[in-house]
């Protein structure tokens, strides 16, 4: 970022604790942002920080904070990362489902494997059980429980029906309306 004034920028943090605290406009992430009159437009603090004091980051990488800390800009506090490897070391989602060894049953993704579906892991050994509980009989088990909560929904149909009708009743007697 060639716009972003050297003297201007450095201004904008206070040190302490070892990060360097971005004191100035902020994104709603809690990134520090600051105007580059090259570009004539708002870039991230930190990124402008490295540049000036460390040189240029390639367009196909980020930065990575170390310090887990959005606000901070000191460059020994960031790391040149790609894309891929800034998502694994966050604390996102993606990152901790990255992170696991088993599926929520204890089986090892690294001992049974794993399958995709719809863009989502699952335990190769899971399906392979519900697959075997649908032939041995599941399937019957599962069918009555559908049936008895369709017949529990209807009757709560029906009795929200009757208590319709028996309002409107009730109405039509209070405004003397012959029935």
């Amino acid at each position: 970022t060639g716009g972003a004034g050297g003297a201007r920028l450095l201004d904008k943090f206070a040190i302490g604790d070892g990060c360097w605290e971005w004191c100035a406009t902020k994104t709603k992430g809690g990134y520090g942002m600051v105007w580059d009159s090259g570009l004539s437009r708002m870039v991230l603090a930190h990124r402008a920080t490295y540049t000036l004091l460390v040189g240029p980051i390639p367009d196909s990488a980020e930065l990575d904070h170390l310090c887990r800390r959005h606000s901070c800009v000191r460059p020994g506090h960031l790391q040149v990362v790609d894309h891929r490897e800034n998502v694994l070391r966050g604390v996102g989602p993606t990152a901790v489902n990255a992170a696991k060894t088993e599926c929520v049953r204890g089986h090892s993704f690294s001992v049974h494997g794993f399958v995709r579906r719809g863009g989502n892991r699952g335990c190769r050994e899971c399906k392979r059980l519900l697959a075997a509980g649908y032939r041995d009989g599941n399937r019957a088990s599962r069918r009555a429980a559908e049936r008895t909560r369709y017949h529990a929904d209807l009757a709560r149909s029906r009795d929200r029906a009757r208590e319709r009708q028996r309002r409107h009743r009730e109405r039509r007697r209070l405004f003397g309306v012959a029935a």
